[in-house]
């Protein structure tokens, strides 16, 4: 259950990882093993859908007895950590067992840490990344709106919760984020939150706030391409779309090969095309 490598069963070499994929059923994957000889493997496990807490299972959330009979995750993480890699930092072995396909093992080492170290607020950044790297982007930005609860005011975590919760399409949290965040940030981080606030706005249909949003953070030069984009259609929300062509064709001067420019582009010409059209350019895209 990907807590080791595997052996090819044709030849017996070591299997190198070729694939992580996130299978349909909610909260499972598959790691998949190749060997050079053709053979491969399969290796599907699940992923916990529940936050590590003191005193509960890692197997089932339940509170622990004695007698329960779950696996003692924390018996099995130390059974199956590489001997050289316990004197690296803990995002560090995490980042090498993700890489060498060991992902079952490096989730349950943070969430072992987190059992016994509930207030480690980088443990908690660390797994928030790891499941938005899984694209289980709802259970990352938990973890990581954990760690921004753990320290307010720092900018890093503020901007990975916002980030996981926009991929998440959880607008409403994000709106609940940036109400209490924006007062802590500055800069580039302002613009940033800003950025993920006016994409999320556009996705509710606030137009209006979200073209607030998105000029301000447009002050700052990072990130042009995407932030024009998402001025471009604020701008269409309110029924601006004169003034959203520019905006793409902006972003085509700096990336002639931007495809949500050019798809924007050509909503505008079908709308001109149509323009009693019964939905609006804006809401197809």
């Amino acid at each position: 259950m990907s807590w080791q490598f595997f052996d090819c069963e044709r030849c017996f070499r070591r299997l190198t990882v070729a694939q992580l994929r996130r299978k349909e059923h909610e909260h499972t994957m598959a790691v998949i093993w190749r060997c050079d000889c053709g053979w491969t493997h399969a290796d599907i496990f699940g992923i916990r859908s529940f936050e590590p807490r003191p005193g509960r299972c890692l197997q089932c959330g339940r509170p622990r007895e004695n007698d329960h009979g779950c696996v003692d995750i924390a018996a099995m993480v130390e059974a199956h950590r590489d001997d050289s890699a316990r004197t690296m930092s803990l995002v560090d072995e995490v980042n090498t067992y993700m890489r060498r396909g060991r992902v079952r093992l490096a989730l349950d080492l943070i969430d072992v840490r987190l059992t016994q170290h509930p207030d480690d607020v980088d443990a908690w950044a660390i797994r928030g990344n790891a499941y938005c790297l899984l694209e289980y982007p709802s259970d990352g930005a938990r973890s990581h709106l954990e760690a921004v609860r753990l320290a307010p005011d720092c900018p890093p975590f503020i901007l990975m919760a916002a980030e996981a919760l926009l991929v998440a399409g959880e607008n409403e949290a994000l709106m609940q984020l940036c109400e209490t965040a924006l007062a802590r940030v500055s800069g580039e981080d302002r613009a940033r939150l800003l950025h993920a606030r006016a994409e999320a706005l556009c996705e509710m249909h606030r137009g209006e706030e979200a073209l607030a949003d998105i000029d301000e953070a447009l002050e700052d030069p990072a990130e042009r391409p995407r932030r024009l984009y998402v001025r471009g259609r604020a701008l269409g929300l309110v029924g601006r779309g004169d003034e959203a062509g520019p905006c793409f064709e902006s972003i085509l001067e700096i990336d002639p090969d931007n495809e949500d420019a050019k798809h924007g582009l050509a909503m505008l010409v079908e709308a001109k095309r149509a323009p009693t059209a019964k939905k609006p350019w804006w809401k197809i895209f």
